[in-house]
């Protein structure tokens, strides 16, 4: 089996206002059902940008029940922060080295 995403990835399994500074390129979003980190119905996720433009909100619709977006070419934000993360786990793909700010 190949890889579905190549490059760097980037975790979190709580809310981070700090998040990273300057342009980033995401290749992919995934929010995940683990075991340490369970979804329940109803949590919420959502992804904004250094200036609180959001890029992304979602809410699960039922326990377990995770999130996959691929881009299919890199989308470049300015910033990356994560007001809202109510369960399981998070993780970005870039397409460049990014390194925790905060």
């Amino acid at each position: 089996m190949t890889d579905v995403v190549k490059g760097n990835h980037l975790q979190w399994q709580a809310a981070d206002t700090t998040g990273i500074i300057g342009a980033v390129k995401i290749i992919a979003i995934f929010w995940v059902n683990t075991d340490s980190y369970r979804l329940k119905d109803a949590e919420e996720l959502s992804i904004t940008d250094q200036q609180g433009i959001v890029l992304l909100k979602k809410r699960t619709v039922n326990d377990g029940e995770g999130f996959m977006l691929v881009f299919p070419s890199p989308v470049t934000v300015d910033g990356l922060l994560i007001p809202t993360l109510e369960g399981g786990e998070l993780f970005i793909w870039t397409d460049t080295p990014v390194f925790d700010q905060s």
